[in-house]
């Protein structure tokens, strides 16, 4: 994922240069495969969150 970032950066700095308006195509395919890990990270830290909160007490049924 890393090293989309470059890339990204990369392909809006030379639509910027150019004086478009708007990203090229190829921008918003590689900024969908950057995003689309983060939704299971952002799952995992809601379960994360779920068990700090509702943590199950020894010895408590």
């Amino acid at each position: 994922m890393v090293g989309l970032q470059p890339e990204l950066a990369r392909i809006a700095a030379i639509a910027n240069a150019r004086g478009h308006g708007e990203l090229l195509p190829r921008y918003w395919r590689y900024a969908g495969w950057w995003t689309l890990p983060g939704y299971p990270a952002f799952a995992s830290m809601l379960g994360v969150y779920y068990l700090m909160v509702f943590k199950p007490t020894p010895g408590m049924t």
